[in-house]
């Protein structure tokens, strides 16, 4: 069990509620709830816990005594988590789900604010603008200008007042905000409880030097959100580079749209580069910098469902990464600029979130993990791994194995032949259009087979290659499995390595002129990939793995040549 507000009531430990009922609510919470929480009933609201290879940690972010050094956890409850996260447990934990019923990752809350202060103090039809399109309202921008404009016609202020009516109900309400972690005041917690959590993912923290998939779960907000926060290279900064990311989770089984689908829809797609709120941060801030930042995008894809996801930030956030820069925000704007947050969606239905965690290897601590938020009619989904192993641990989505590559052993020139490969999907992600089986070495490199329809991990796949027999000699044929963006580029290949076939070909008469011609063909592939890559100044990955398919179809042929004796 964890403690909320309205355990008690709405925005407990920062409105003005009677003591009476605040001790009336928490001896009720106290007695029925945490009374079977780990620790017993009179240990702190704020607990830990481990369960197999995962360690907990419950936060209390509404009674403890506060700060202006620790303005949300208060310094008995952080010395509490640090002490639990240096704790023989933690250290022998591979994985950690840290529970904040407030969401560390929500919206850009100064940002937001200061965006519509600054827009509103201008008056006229900005203050419409500013309560129409940033904050988005149950009204919607056609309302804003109306407002607007009467405030005008009639002479009055367009100040802080107008700020106070019109928007903080909406989104920016003072006592809502109080509770946000990226509020200004707020932001020294956030940033050290990053900090001990990304020190908890990189083997920084304690005595046990090892990474960990770190995870934060919330609540409280009446959506379901998931967000990637990502930790940023600082001079004099602790180094996160092996372990970069760490993946917020946020449900709730009750919910109210916190603005309408619309306008929340258009405020989080356009939390990017050169988006809707840069340009309004430049009209709001003339002659100033908007507060926004590029981040590149390496969380993991989510799937989604139903009509209620927003689907400009999860089914484009691709496109979003491609040419405006991902969805993402600072978390700490005004204390040190050290972590970025990236939505990946938002359900406005009432949720519920799970994570299935399973370790996949004996020898390697790699898990997977089946992270999902179901709505009612809508759901974010994925499924990925981690080795917590390697050098720097990314999402790992895709894996492969051959179970069988079949070819006939001779063919005779000029007929047609079939070469099979059944794949089987040992990772974690399914296959679909965007997975394919390519032919990398021999005459037939570049042939390219498209996954048909949709492979769930654990199922196999058969492609089916149709080949022309060109040469007189002993060929390997080499088969790789890829995974593309769009219809041609290439962004990885995976299935632990190379898998082949063996084919002898009858020679004929015009095999020589065959082989000279397929030699000219591939030498110019080459030079035009050079070409393009001197104009990009550094290769790609995918540009790579191209020049070494075709260095490899270069060498079989010439090999052909020679058995041949052309």
């Amino acid at each position: 069990m964890a403690l909320d507000d309205h355990e008690v009531s709405d925005d407990l430990g920062r409105g003005c509620i009677p003591a009476s009922k605040v001790f009336a609510g928490l001896t009720a919470y106290q007695s029925w709830q945490h009374s079977h929480n780990p620790g017993g009933p009179d240990k702190p609201f704020h607990y830990g816990f481990t369960w197999g290879p995962a360690a907990f940690y419950v936060l209390d972010c509404r009674s403890e005594g506060r700060s202006a050094t620790f303005p949300v956890l208060g310094r008995d409850q952080f010395n509490r988590l640090r002490s639990w996260a240096e704790s023989p447990a933690v250290q022998e934990s591979d994985v950690v789900f840290v529970v904040s019923p407030v969401p560390p990752a929500l919206l850009p809350t100064e940002l937001l604010r200061a965006l519509a202060q600054g827009l509103i103090k201008r008056g006229g039809m900005l203050a419409g603008l500013a309560v129409g399109l940033v904050v988005g309202g149950s009204f919607g921008p056609g309302a804003g200008l109306a407002a607007a404009a009467v405030l005008g016609a009639t002479g009055y202020a367009v100040g802080d007042e107008v700020f106070e009516e019109w928007v903080d109900p909406f989104l920016l309400n003072d006592v809502d905000l109080a509770e946000r972690w990226d509020l200004a005041a707020n932001q020294v917690d956030l940033v050290r409880l990053l900090d001990l959590l990304f020190g908890l993912a990189n083997g920084t923290v304690g005595s046990t030097r090892s990474k960990r998939a770190v995870f934060l779960l919330g609540g409280d907000i009446h959506a379901g959100t998931v967000h990637s926060v990502a930790s940023l290279p600082r001079p004099g900064r602790p180094d996160h580079s092996g372990n970069p990311i760490i993946y917020q989770l946020t449900s709730s089984a009750i919910s109210h749209p916190p603005v309408d689908q619309d306008g929340y829809e258009a405020l989080v797609a356009g939390i990017s580069g050169e988006s809707r709120l840069a340009k309004l941060a430049k009209v709001a801030f003339p002659g100033g910098e908007p507060p926004l930042i590029p981040a590149e995008n390496k969380l993991a894809p989510w799937r989604t469902t139903g009509p209620a996801v927003v689907p400009t930030v999860i089914d484009r956030l691709a496109e979003f990464a491609e040419h405006e820069g991902p969805a993402c925000f600072l978390l700490d704007p005004d204390e040190g600029r050290n972590y970025v947050a990236q939505y990946a969606g938002l359900i406005v239905d009432r949720t519920v979130g799970s994570a299935n965690v399973r370790r996949i290897s004996a020898e390697r601590r790699v898990y997977r993990f089946d992270l999902a938020i179901e709505g009612e009619s809508s759901s974010i989904r994925s499924s990925f791994d981690l080795n917590l192993d390697a050098d720097e641990v990314v999402p790992i989505l895709d894996g492969a194995a051959f179970e069988t590559v079949d070819g006939p052993a001779t063919v005779t020139r000029g007929e047609r032949f079939e070469v099979t490969a059944t794949v089987r999907n040992t990772g974690a992600a399914a296959w679909g259009s965007a997975h394919d089986c390519e032919i990398f070495s021999g005459p037939w490199a570049g042939k390219v087979q498209q996954v048909d329809g949709r492979v769930e991990p654990g199922r196999t796949h058969t492609f089916r290659f149709l080949l022309p027999a060109v040469a007189p000699s002993l060929f390997r044929i080499g088969l790789r499995m890829r995974r593309r963006r769009g219809s041609n580029v290439v962004v990885g290949v995976f299935g632990g390595g190379s898998h082949s076939v063996d084919v002898a070909a009858a020679a004929g008469a015009d095999v020589c002129q065959e082989l000279r011609d397929a030699e000219s063909l591939t030498r110019r592939r080459i030079a035009a990939l050079r070409q393009d890559i001197i104009k990009l100044g550094e290769p790609t990955a995918s540009q790579l793995a191209q020049m070494a398919g075709l260095q490899a179809e270069l060498r079989g042929i010439e090999a052909g040549q020679a058995a041949a004796g052309c």
